[in-house]
């Protein structure tokens, strides 16, 4: 248990510095490695889904995926509006692009995968960039924090408490975990680890956000919503590995699997916290 704890801590240490560091930076420092990481999440979805017998449209997935977080960066004025529309696109060109000899018992699986590679990995990757453009210190008009937080808050705030929440887990599920949580999903999740991250998830957001000014009721709902969506975003990728039969989606991170292995909480909690954040501290404030 040391070990594996000790190989995700060292994940962290560097994985984490370095998104905040490209984040803060913004621009073309920020889509390299977002776009990288874009192309291998969808590289290792769309490879299970082939040798399971399906046909996406992969070329066509990577190209409107890295577009999507183009977008977020370099246009994030008219993201939504340009993102539903490429999303469109990419939904239309899928169906015809499947419809292959010797495919069409299986175009509108396979184009469905073809679309749902797209949100599920670039989509949901883009938020980290959406996320960069919300000043969450001047939205509460909270004196005193420096730039990286007014540019970076609301980035800290959906990164840390997912990896907390990871952590924690696991920690607490070597330990003293005994009650299974989903053991037909996945027999290695408990109750005890499950409680474990929640809290974590709980305590790191409230630690922040009443850092960035939030109060500390709000605090408490996004910390409870990040530590059970991450969760669940984590069990719906095991129900993907098991429909798929694969024990890992990759091997970029070595033991710990691929991107989509290490970064499934994350891709769920980006999104919750990005609308969170933007409905109560812009729309209603």
């Amino acid at each position: 248990m040391l070990l594996e704890f000790l190989r995700r801590a060292m994940w962290a240490l560097f994985g984490v510095p370095a998104l905040l560091i490209f984040g803060y930076l913004g621009g073309w420092w920020l889509f390299a490695p977002l776009g990288a990481l874009c192309l291998i999440g969808m590289a290792e979805y769309y490879s299970a889904a082939i040798a399971g017998g399906f046909r996406p449209a992969v070329l066509l997935g990577f190209v409107v995926g890295l577009a999507i977080i183009a977008v977020s960066i370099f246009y994030p004025e008219n993201a939504t509006e340009v993102t539903v529309a490429l999303l469109v696109f990419l939904a239309a060109c899928a169906l015809v692009s499947v419809l292959r000899p010797g495919h069409k018992q299986m175009a509108f699986t396979s184009s469905a995968i073809t679309v749902f590679g797209v949100v599920y990995v670039a989509l949901m990757l883009s938020f980290l960039a959406r996320l960069r453009g919300l000043d969450v210190p001047a939205a509460l008009e909270t004196g005193g924090l420096g730039e990286f937080w007014h540019r970076m808050g609301a980035f800290v705030l959906a990164v840390v408490p997912v990896w907390f929440c990871d952590t924690f887990a696991f920690l607490a599920g070597k330990t003293w975990g005994k009650q299974p949580l989903v053991p037909d999903i996945s027999p290695n999740k408990t109750v005890e680890g499950g409680v474990a991250g929640l809290l974590a998830a709980l305590v790191s957001t409230v630690a922040l956000g009443l850092w960035l000014g939030m109060p500390w009721y709000h605090a408490v709902i996004l910390g409870v919503l990040l530590g059970t969506v991450g969760q669940v975003g984590d069990i719906g990728s095991s129900i993907l590995k098991r429909n798929l039969e694969i024990d890992d989606f990759g091997t970029v991170f070595g033991v710990h699997g691929g991107f989509l292995d290490r970064f499934d909480a994350l891709l769920f909690d980006m999104p919750l916290a990005y609308y969170y954040l933007v409905l109560f501290f812009v729309v209603l404030k």
